[in-house]
């Protein structure tokens, strides 16, 4: 599998476990905290996945 494949599938398996957190928690609780790296994690990867995308067109 292809890295842009691969991270599809991490956006996808990221976004389902951020259903599962709490979005009102606060920042001061570990899930709120793991709320926002989740979030965080899931930019990283969106982010990741367009330069790929662009590179990909590039070409």
């Amino acid at each position: 599998m292809d890295r842009l494949q691969e991270l599809i599938k991490l956006k996808r398996e990221l976004n389902a476990q951020k259903l599962a957190l709490d979005d009102e928690a606060s920042m001061q609780t570990t899930e709120g905290f793991m709320y926002t790296r989740m979030l965080t994690r899931i930019v990283l990867v969106q982010l990741e996945i367009e330069a790929l995308q662009i590179e990909k067109a590039a070409h």
